[in-house]
């Protein structure tokens, strides 16, 4: 059980209390204190579970986003945790695999990744693409979050072949959604420059960098901090090309 000063008792809740430490939890996040957010979001978990039960369904909402928020916080070990639990909870009540399994199934490879156990990640990404694949269209940009997820688990494997594949299918479905998937075009563009500067492929590389950067200009406006991003990671690219004018 987690340890948190609740506020709230197992003989005398206060039905309102929850909505309104939500709303408290969001608006710490909004404003970027991610660690009174959680703080709230464990007592909200707490109430949640003694009013339901720690495996109901009810209870998953608070689980996932205490597992998204500490993974933003790069805490691994208790994100992993939680995410586990859910997965959990779905296998014994959800009669079928849908698509909060496979989102859930595709944030734990995202944790895995981050603890650099790539086969892990790998496995069950796909996992989560396979149920994707069954459900949604083809050209769904859930697949395409998918296959670009799953590229950049390849590449740290040093598998550029499959990496490039992944990315590819990944950008022509974003690329398919005109608007929608501007940004996710982007990012895939992002991913293949990277590919193709770990190969040493610079030329090629830039241009790619060059294409991202159009897209987030253009979907986010010149002043985002995406863009700025954007902008010190083509200029790192550049100081490790010598290039400096």
């Amino acid at each position: 059980m987690i340890e948190t000063e609740s506020i709230f008792c197992a003989e005398n809740k206060d039905e309102t209390s929850i909505p309104e430490l939500r709303k408290q939890a969001e608006k710490f996040e909004q404003n970027g204190d991610v660690e009174k957010a959680i703080k709230i979001r464990e007592q909200i978990l707490l109430a949640s579970e003694i009013k339901f039960g720690a495996k109901h369904l009810d209870v998953v909402p608070d689980l996932q986003k205490l597992a998204e928020s500490y993974y933003k916080q790069n805490k691994l070990s208790k994100a992993e945790l939680f995410f586990q639990r859910i997965l959990k909870i779905y296998e014994q009540k959800l009669k079928s695999q849908n698509g909060e399994v496979a989102y859930i199934l595709n944030y734990l490879g995202l944790v895995y990744h981050k603890q650099t156990k790539y086969k892990e990640a790998e496995l069950i990404m796909l996992r989560a693409l396979k149920i994707r694949e069954m459900q949604l269209e083809a050209e769904d940009p859930n697949i395409a979050h998918n296959l670009n997820c799953l590229g950049s688990v390849y590449v740290d494997q040093n598998k550029y072949k499959e990496a490039a594949a992944f990315y590819k299918r990944a950008l022509k479905i974003f690329e398919q959604n005109n608007g929608a998937g501007t940004l996710g075009a982007g990012m895939v563009l992002i991913n293949q420059a990277r590919l193709n500067e770990v190969q040493e492929k610079y030329k090629e590389a830039e241009r790619l960098y060059q294409q991202a950067l159009t897209k987030y200009e253009k979907e986010l406006g010149l002043e985002h901090l995406d863009v700025a991003s954007m902008l010190t990671s083509i200029a790192i690219f550049y100081e490790n090309q010598k290039k400096y004018s």
